[in-house]
């Protein structure tokens, strides 16, 4: 007869079978994924790293000596890493040799770039980062003579931070900076340069206008891209911080990608492969509407009615309702750019959802607004001139969809 002792016993007995059962099942799963990624892991790459950040620390702190003439104190390295997008997984990638390093001198921490294949006294690094970038600032503001509100330089090996694993990978070169040979060192790297103004004015300064921009203020940065950006105000600054990347909308060179942002900027000028383009947004105003010519030399607006929006029900809305004057429009622009406060429209909700109705070659146009809204304040729309010799007529209707 078995007793509780042995019931008790057989349990726990069977429980540790099902527990090894789990674990052997958790092994075989584990080996199963180990050998299915197997081919994709480069594990004869793995074993160098150790090698390559010994012999990486040695060379960038004689490399630093011998450069600077002191001894950096080296903080962490990683080993650079060749990577490439592709279907099959990869949890490791082949290394180039390279290794980043991040390093100090006293509270001044910066980073090197240097093989750690080789012995090598050859390396990059952005320890003058802070010195050039005054530098380059000073000469710019002195030589346009005013003051920059904000300034960004980016320059040296790598333009893309990404592509690197350090938290601080920009200006990497190999020159001494010696307050004389900064046109060297922009002909060896690309230079980035934004300079970020309020209300100056570039030609009044410089005649940028012209095909031949000054050589004084190029002969120092050839193989440079500068923009120089000047906002109609300091609200308008305000406004463009929202907006991070604005800068790189301007130096885009998709023009028509600007055009949300003509109300904030005044003019600006881009210069690149020592070639100039210069553009003043002039900004115009009847009642409340704010607008800016495309190629053109005049815009007339004149109050005028305009018919009922029933040709709206084609593109599925309802509860049309004129939240605006109506104005006949005569321009020999190419484009005109229409900025209308929000403030002075008659709406109805907080929610808004809008449209322009305009005539255009003897015919009713509707166009649906819905997320052309500046900074909560503006609807921004631009429309394109016709040879058509009808006025355009235009006003704004909100609506339910």
């Amino acid at each position: 007869m078995v007793g509780k002792d042995d019931w008790r016993f057989l349990n726990n007995k069977e429980n540790l079978k099902r527990k090894l059962k789990k674990i052997m099942l958790f092994i075989k799963i584990v080996i199963i994924i180990f050998l299915i990624i197997l081919p994709f892991l480069p594990l004869e790459e793995r074993t160098k790293i150790p090698a390559y950040k010994k012999q990486a620390t040695k060379n960038a702190i004689a490399y630093i000596e011998n450069k600077y003439g002191f001894t950096p104190k080296i903080k962490r390295a990683k080993c650079e890493e060749i990577i490439k997008y592709s279907i099959a997984p990869r949890l490791w990638y082949p290394l180039t040799g390279y290794v980043y390093i991040v390093a100090s001198d006293g509270d001044r921490s910066f980073n090197i770039y240097i093989s750690g294949k080789e012995v090598t006294e050859i390396g990059f690094d952005n320890y003058q980062y802070n010195e050039i970038k005054n530098d380059v600032e000073d000469i710019l503001n002195n030589t346009l003579k005013t003051q920059s509100i904000y300034y960004i330089l980016s320059y040296g090996k790598f333009m893309d931070l990404r592509s690197t694993a350090l938290s601080s990978g920009m200006g990497l070169i190999t020159e001494y900076y010696d307050k004389t040979n900064l046109s060297t060192i922009t002909k060896n790297y690309d230079f980035y340069i934004v300079l970020e103004y309020i209300d100056i004015s570039f030609d009044n300064l410089y005649n940028f206008n012209s095909d031949n921009p000054p050589q004084k203020f190029i002969s120092e940065f050839d193989n440079s891209n500068i923009l120089l950006l000047s906002y109609r105000s300091s609200e308008a600054y305000e406004t463009a911080k929202n907006y991070a990347y604005i800068h790189n909308i301007v130096c885009s060179s998709d023009d028509y990608i600007l055009d949300d942002f003509r109300l904030l900027i005044k003019e600006y000028v881009k210069i690149s492969d020592n070639k100039t383009e210069y553009n003043k947004f002039i900004l115009n105003q009847i009642d409340d509407i704010y607008y800016i010519l495309d190629d053109g030399t005049y815009a007339n607006f004149t109050k005028t009615n305009i018919n009922d929006a029933t040709d709206f029900g084609v593109l599925y809305v309802t509860d049309v309702k004129q939240i605006y004057n109506a104005y006949s429009l005569e321009t020999d622009a190419k484009k005109i750019f229409l900025y209308i406060p929000i403030n002075k429209l008659k709406i109805s909700s907080d929610e808004i959802s809008w449209g322009i109705q305009y005539n255009y070659e003897n015919s009713v146009k509707h166009r649906l607004m819905s997320d052309d809204i500046i900074n909560e304040s503006y609807l921004y729309t631009q429309l394109s001139n016709s040879l058509s010799e009808d006025n355009i007529i235009i006003t704004i209707y909100e609506y339910n969809r």
